[in-house]
């Protein structure tokens, strides 16, 4: 074949390059499903064929289309090949069409878009179904009048994807300077996945970050079921990749199964979302599809709030209408007429804003939390990636008071730690969980006849003290310190991005044990710190010898891809806690790994002339 590369390149070379392009290549369009409802949602065109022209692949030969200065007219057949082609895709309903834009051909025109958009005409397909990619590769982005032309693109009512998100280097800028509809998170931070937790920590925070922008989210490179089920964990609303369907030549054979049921995300509210769910408005929804006047007339009526929710065809909310923005047109005598001038339309995208996405299972403080960094007067809420309905502002700062009030009731009076809702909330999630999880029972050692011999608020003091060595010992993210009441204390863990967390739990545990045993030294007279103890009656009222007040600890780690259930946890726990208390040392562990279940008790490596020895937990593992 003839070197493109090389040589004068003349218009005969031109042609005869766009010549054989016609020829040889093909689209190929591979599916995005709603990762909630199993629906196919959209495709994205792929071109094919560029290895029968002697390229290692696509971007390649696009490369030496711009040398040979016919990049904007092959981009532009690629486009209309694949708007002809989605034409013909017989699906249950109209999927989406993304496209993938070069930038650089925005230096220059508008001419690309003014090809794509004649092309949609012809099949009589609507600008807001087709999403266009922009990507990092050969991003001119940053430039004033490229930067001018992508913001006129989501003008004209198309909608827009950032490409590969997490690897480029002006992600962050194009999610400030853009009116980006949907985020696509790059393929590298979802391979393994359901392995890697730090990867499992980035992802969440992106979405997180998609979700306050009131973006959607799709993760691209789903190659697994398991990758499959966190990023339906996590929250995300779309994904592509292998797993899901191949890109296909033929349109017949794009696969529109759904999602398997299960392996989707339970999408029903939970009997604690009840307070949640009661408190929104259930607005009905605007499609994105209807007049502008529709948005008007509601908001002509008395009891309708001062905003509509717009969802898109699959009921995916897309923004919302705000009453303030269409005033000229709803209290005008005229405003209906001249938003049905056929001359000038209007369209429901002109006047769309942003708000802020949660799913109804969130946490009232943390939709608070969200709510604030925002200049939105209340968030929408989905439930199954689909529109659930409106929570106003000031229902959910009622709903964060009364979520607030329900942890200060069950907070520990003396300690200020949460109690058992928040252990029952933590165990949820850690049952649930695939990555590293460590759980500690805390329990004092000789706690009855300490309070016996110096009384009750001198035992108060011991437990204070102790409380206050937990919330200084253990303060990574993902940690949750509870008092469960008396003396008995719980600790459990997440593994944290970048530690490990077998290391940073033990040496914790051990820090904490050996804190309180100094530090309850200055609770006794200097008669008994000097004797070793106390002499006080056991449970049968004999007349004992009582050592100083130490605390045992029971220790569960859990390695990833461990499963257990609530009740298995509960006889774990009891059970290491139980050979804690009869350990010498004070000490005992469980390990639940993948089919197995590893026990120790943990002897004594430290000085003699010490105390109370203390043996770091890994070393018996």
């Amino acid at each position: 074949m003839p070197n493109f590369v090389s040589g004068a390149m003349d218009s005969a070379q031109a042609r005869e390059f766009l010549s054989r392009a016609d020829a040889h290549l093909e689209i190929a369009f591979q599916p995005i499903f709603g990762l909630q409802t199993g629906a196919l949602y959209g495709v994205e065109a792929l071109t094919r064929g560029a290895q029968a022209l002697g390229f290692e692949n696509p971007m390649a030969l696009f490369d030496v289309a711009d040398q040979l200065g016919v990049l904007a007219e092959l981009e532009a057949r690629q486009m209309e090949a694949a708007v002809r082609k989605i034409a013909d895709l017989n699906t249950p309903s109209t999927p989406h069409l993304f496209i993938n834009l070069d930038t650089r051909l925005l230096l220059s025109s508008m001419s690309i878009i003014e090809r794509l958009e004649a092309a949609l005409q012809r099949v009589e397909r609507p600008r807001r179904l087709v999403t266009v990619e922009l990507s990092e590769r050969h991003d001119k982005s940053q430039e004033t009048i490229v930067a001018d032309r992508i913001r006129e693109i989501r003008k004209r009512g198309f909608m827009l994807a950032l490409d590969d998100f997490g690897v480029g280097v002006s992600d962050m800028r194009s999610l400030h300077d853009f009116d980006i509809d949907v985020m696509k998170i790059d393929r590298f931070f979802i391979d393994g996945l359901a392995r890697d937790r730090r990867k499992r920590f980035l992802v969440g925070r992106m979405i997180e970050l998609a979700h306050l922008l009131g973006q959607n989210v799709l993760c691209e490179g789903v190659e697994c079921a398991e990758d499959l089920r966190v990023c339906q964990e996590l929250g995300s609303d779309l994904a592509q990749g292998y797993f899901l369907g191949r890109p296909e030549i033929e349109p017949t054979r794009v696969r529109i199964d759904p999602v398997r049921a299960e392996e989707r995300r339970d999408a029903g509210p939970r009997a604690t979302d009840a307070a949640l769910a009661e408190a929104l408005q259930n607005i009905k929804p605007l499609s994105l599809r209807a007049p502008l006047s529709e948005a008007v007339v509601r908001f002509r009526s008395l009891d309708h709030p001062p905003h509509c929710p717009v969802v898109g065809d699959h009921g995916e909310p897309v923004g919302v209408i705000c009453e303030g923005e269409l005033r000229r047109f709803a209290y005008s005598p005229f405003g209906l007429d001249l938003l049905n001038n056929p001359s000038e339309p209007v369209r429901v995208s002109d006047f769309l804003r942003r708000y802020p996405l949660a799913t109804i299972d969130t946490d009232p403080i943390r939709l608070a939390a969200l709510l604030a960094d925002t200049d939105c007067d209340g968030i929408v809420i989905t439930n199954g990636g689909l529109y659930e309905g409106f929570l106003p502002a000031a229902a959910l700062v009622r709903l964060a008071h009364a979520e607030n009030l329900a942890a200060a009731q069950d907070a520990n009076p003396l300690t200020r730690l949460p109690g058992n809702r928040v252990i029952s909330d933590f165990l949820e999630s850690a049952c649930a969980d695939e990555g590293e999880r460590a759980f500690c029972y805390f329990d004092f050692d000789n706690f009855k006849p300490f309070n016996d011999v110096y009384g009750f608020q001198t035992g108060d003091r011991a437990i204070a003290m102790f409380s206050e060595i937990l919330k200084s010992t253990f303060q990574a993210e993902g940690t949750a310190v509870c008092h469960i009441g008396g003396d008995d204390f719980f600790v459990g863990a997440f593994a944290e991005p970048g530690r490990d967390l077998r290391d940073r739990f033990t040496e914790s545990v051990i820090a904490a044990r050996r804190r309180f045993g100094l530090n309850a030294e200055s609770l006794f007279t200097p008669q008994d710190r000097a004797a070793g103890g106390v002499m006080a009656t056991d449970r049968a009222g004999v007349a004992c010898f009582f050592p100083l007040l130490s605390c045992s600890a029971g220790v569960i780690f859990a390695e990833a891809g461990a499963q257990f259930s609530r009740d298995e946890f509960a006889v774990e726990i009891a059970d290491v806690k139980k050979r804690a208390k009869a350990a010498k040392e004070g000490l005992a562990l469980t390990e639940l790994g993948v089919g197995r279940r590893v026990v120790s008790e943990l002897a004594s490596a430290a000085p003699a002339a010490e105390r109370r020895p203390e043996l770091p937990l890994s070393a018996a593992c």
